[in-house]
């Protein structure tokens, strides 16, 4: 809930300063971000790197160690702080598709590793859950 409010008054800061654009213009989403995409062994090793496979993308909770939540944090903070300067540097006048639409779709792997996380710690916690909590 925190992200999505963080998120909507970063757009709509991004959109009030921005100059009146005109209507005849065609408006386009900007491309996904090209990251560098984690290697073979590390996604094979931390099952937040890539999306489930499971009925409706759940996590493999089978895979998942204590050890795989710093790395993938850290991983889907710089992915989604690459994603928003893609989104601040767009050169289009801000609208609701360049700039609420393509920050809603950032931060995929972020969202994947936090919703487990906070779960699992609000649940079945442990020392180093709670070491990641507080870094976190």
């Amino acid at each position: 809930m925190n992200k999505t409010l963080c998120l909507t008054a970063l757009a709509l800061a991004m959109t009030t300063t921005a100059c009146s654009r005109n209507d005849s213009e065609t408006v386009q989403t900007p491309e996904p971000v090209e990251q560098a995409d984690p290697s073979v062994e590390e996604a094979a090793m931390n099952p937040f790197l890539t999306e489930s496979e499971l009925m409706f993308h759940y996590p493999p909770f089978d895979q998942i160690s204590n050890s795989h939540y710093l790395p993938a944090f850290e991983h889907g903070m710089a992915e989604q702080l690459a994603e928003i300067d893609v989104i601040k540097s767009n050169p289009e006048a801000p609208s609701f598709e360049n700039t609420m639409i393509a920050l809603e779709r950032s931060g995929q792997t972020l969202d994947r590793v936090a919703s487990v996380f906070y779960a699992m710690t609000s649940a079945h916690t442990n020392d180093q859950l709670e070491e990641v909590r507080s870094e976190m």
